[in-house]
Protein backbone atom coordinates (compact mmCIF):
# COMPACT_ATOMS: atom_id res chain seq x y z
CA UNK A 1 0.00 0.00 0.00
CA UNK A 2 1.37 3.38 -0.60
CA UNK A 3 1.31 6.25 2.00
CA UNK A 4 1.19 10.22 0.83
CA UNK A 5 2.06 12.85 2.73
CA UNK A 6 -0.05 15.25 1.28
CA UNK A 7 -0.03 19.45 2.68
CA UNK A 8 -2.70 21.34 2.15
CA UNK A 9 -2.74 24.16 -0.16
CA UNK A 10 -4.42 27.27 1.90
CA UNK A 11 -2.90 30.33 -0.93
CA UNK A 12 -6.16 32.09 -1.91
CA UNK A 13 -4.20 35.46 -2.40
CA UNK A 14 -4.01 36.40 -6.28
CA UNK A 15 -1.84 34.80 -8.57
CA UNK A 16 1.97 35.83 -9.07
CA UNK A 17 1.86 35.16 -13.01
CA UNK A 18 2.29 38.92 -14.48
CA UNK A 19 1.63 38.11 -17.89
CA UNK A 20 -0.60 39.27 -20.44
CA UNK A 21 -3.04 36.98 -21.76
CA UNK A 22 -5.36 36.73 -25.17
CA UNK A 23 -8.23 33.68 -24.60
CA UNK A 24 -9.82 32.02 -27.11
CA UNK A 25 -12.75 34.43 -26.94
CA UNK A 26 -10.52 37.28 -28.29
CA UNK A 27 -9.96 38.82 -25.01
CA UNK A 28 -6.53 40.38 -23.66
CA UNK A 29 -6.63 40.05 -20.18
CA UNK A 30 -4.16 41.52 -17.93
CA UNK A 31 -3.79 39.91 -14.12
CA UNK A 32 -4.51 41.61 -10.59
CA UNK A 33 -0.45 42.25 -9.99
CA UNK A 34 -0.49 43.71 -13.78
CA UNK A 35 -3.13 46.07 -12.96
CA UNK A 36 -1.99 47.29 -9.67
CA UNK A 37 1.49 47.86 -9.78
CA UNK A 38 0.93 49.83 -13.55
CA UNK A 39 -2.16 51.49 -12.26
CA UNK A 40 -4.12 50.17 -14.66
CA UNK A 41 -7.42 50.99 -12.93
CA UNK A 42 -7.12 54.59 -13.21
CA UNK A 43 -7.39 53.94 -16.98
CA UNK A 44 -11.27 53.44 -18.86
CA UNK A 45 -9.47 52.83 -22.46
CA UNK A 46 -6.31 50.93 -24.42
CA UNK A 47 -5.63 51.47 -27.49
CA UNK A 48 -3.82 48.44 -29.22
CA UNK A 49 -1.28 48.43 -32.15
CA UNK A 50 0.13 46.15 -34.06
CA UNK A 51 3.49 45.33 -35.62
CA UNK A 52 3.10 42.67 -38.60
CA UNK A 53 6.67 41.95 -39.02
CA UNK A 54 7.40 41.25 -35.27
CA UNK A 55 4.24 40.02 -34.12
CA UNK A 56 4.06 42.50 -31.62
CA UNK A 57 0.92 43.76 -29.88
CA UNK A 58 1.62 47.36 -27.81
CA UNK A 59 -0.66 48.77 -25.56
CA UNK A 60 -1.62 52.05 -24.23
CA UNK A 61 -3.92 53.13 -21.61
CA UNK A 62 -5.70 56.35 -21.76
CA UNK A 63 -8.92 57.88 -20.42
CA UNK A 64 -9.67 59.85 -23.48
CA UNK A 65 -12.13 58.00 -26.08
CA UNK A 66 -10.86 58.81 -29.32
CA UNK A 67 -13.08 57.44 -31.63
CA UNK A 68 -12.61 54.08 -33.26
CA UNK A 69 -9.69 52.50 -32.08
CA UNK A 70 -9.84 52.86 -28.13
CA UNK A 71 -11.04 49.79 -26.33
CA UNK A 72 -12.95 49.85 -22.95
CA UNK A 73 -10.71 48.54 -20.24
CA UNK A 74 -13.23 46.48 -17.84
CA UNK A 75 -12.56 45.42 -14.22
CA UNK A 76 -13.15 41.57 -13.19
CA UNK A 77 -15.21 41.62 -10.57
CA UNK A 78 -13.45 38.99 -8.77
CA UNK A 79 -11.16 41.45 -7.76
CA UNK A 80 -8.60 39.90 -10.38
CA UNK A 81 -7.27 42.28 -13.31
CA UNK A 82 -9.10 44.00 -16.36
CA UNK A 83 -9.96 42.82 -19.80
CA UNK A 84 -10.41 44.23 -23.15
CA UNK A 85 -12.58 42.83 -25.81
CA UNK A 86 -10.71 42.90 -28.95
CA UNK A 87 -11.95 41.08 -31.55
CA UNK A 88 -12.06 43.48 -34.15
CA UNK A 89 -8.16 43.92 -33.56
CA UNK A 90 -7.26 40.83 -33.47
CA UNK A 91 -8.72 39.65 -36.34
CA UNK A 92 -7.81 42.60 -38.34
CA UNK A 93 -4.19 42.36 -37.26
CA UNK A 94 -4.60 38.82 -38.68
CA UNK A 95 -3.94 37.06 -35.03
CA UNK A 96 -5.51 33.26 -35.12
CA UNK A 97 -7.03 32.95 -31.77
CA UNK A 98 -6.61 29.09 -31.52
CA UNK A 99 -3.26 29.32 -32.90
CA UNK A 100 -1.85 32.64 -30.95
CA UNK A 101 -3.58 32.54 -27.68
CA UNK A 102 -2.06 32.18 -24.62
CA UNK A 103 0.24 33.93 -22.08
CA UNK A 104 3.14 36.24 -22.98
CA UNK A 105 5.38 38.08 -21.00
CA UNK A 106 5.62 41.77 -21.54
CA UNK A 107 7.56 44.52 -21.41
CA UNK A 108 7.02 48.64 -20.77
CA UNK A 109 8.40 50.51 -24.53
CA UNK A 110 8.61 53.99 -24.62
CA UNK A 111 7.91 54.98 -28.38
CA UNK A 112 8.99 57.81 -29.15
CA UNK A 113 5.67 58.93 -31.06
CA UNK A 114 3.29 57.03 -28.88
CA UNK A 115 4.36 57.32 -25.75
CA UNK A 116 4.97 54.26 -23.00
CA UNK A 117 3.50 51.24 -24.53
CA UNK A 118 3.25 47.75 -23.11
CA UNK A 119 4.76 45.09 -25.58
CA UNK A 120 4.36 41.55 -26.10
CA UNK A 121 5.37 38.95 -28.67
CA UNK A 122 2.79 36.46 -30.02
CA UNK A 123 5.71 34.26 -30.77
CA UNK A 124 6.86 34.58 -26.88
CA UNK A 125 4.57 32.07 -24.47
Amino acid sequence: MNNYTFKKFENQGPTKDNRISINKSGEITFPSIFCYENKIFRYEYATLFWDQEKKAVGISFTNKKEGHGNYKVTRLSRGGGARISSNAFLKSSGIDLSIDSGRFSWKKYNDPKLGLLFVFELREK
